[in-house]
């Protein structure tokens, strides 16, 4: 029961570190974070990174990894629940664009920092394309099922609809992570979704 209990804690202390590194990425990008800074951010030594990763390459990775492992439990998990066509796919639009601005750029940043990094590292462009797999297929699903039970009536193929709804949150993504002042995480939520609506003919 102490080895459960330790090995609990352990991996809550990697996965805080893991959450550290992610916010430093964003903010100093892949190739310029620090990991003292990673470290000052979670309240530990360098020395306690070490512990759990065998190379910074190695711990930056994972954070990133984590980033893509995070968005697709999110899916899954709205998947799992809603059996509504469109309340799913509201769903998984609202999912991409958090209500709370400091979250929502945050995690823009290290998902357009994830990007722009995987053009360069291969490892992470594996990861990468994986994630972006997985964000199509439930998407698709999702228009698919609508459908199926007569909720949409699309005025395009759902092929084409499911990839510009994706390109349309991409979109909205670059901007927020920028903070490039071009669209809110709100108004990213609203556009999507009255764009979804219209191709759809809900």
């Amino acid at each position: 029961m102490a080895r459960v209990h330790e090995d609990s804690v352990r991996e809550e202390q990697r996965q805080r570190l893991l959450d550290s590194a992610i916010r430093a990425i964003g903010r100093s990008g892949f190739d310029s974070v620090r990991l003292r800074d990673i470290a000052a951010d979670a309240g530990v030594t360098t020395g306690m990174i070490q512990y759990y990763f065998d190379s910074r390459q190695a711990f930056l990775v994972a954070a990133l990894e984590k980033v893509g492992l995070d968005q697709i439990n999110s899916w899954s998990q709205i998947r799992e629940v809603e059996t509504d066509p469109w309340t799913r796919l509201t769903r998984l639009i609202a999912a991409c664009a958090d209500r709370n601005p400091g979250i929502a750029i945050e995690r823009s940043a290290a998902w357009l920092e994830f990007c722009a990094c995987a053009c360069r590292h291969t490892e992470l462009r594996e990861i990468l394309s994986a994630v972006n797999q997985r964000w199509r297929e439930v998407v698709l699903e999702t228009i698919q099922l609508g459908c199926a039970s007569g909720v949409f009536r699309p005025v395009l193929d759902e092929e084409t609809i499911t990839d510009a709804i994706i390109a349309m949150l991409d979109g909205c993504e670059m901007s927020i992570g920028s903070q490039a002042g071009l669209v809110t995480s709100d108004e990213a939520r609203a556009v999507a979704t009255q764009v979804a609506e219209h191709l759809l003919n809900r």
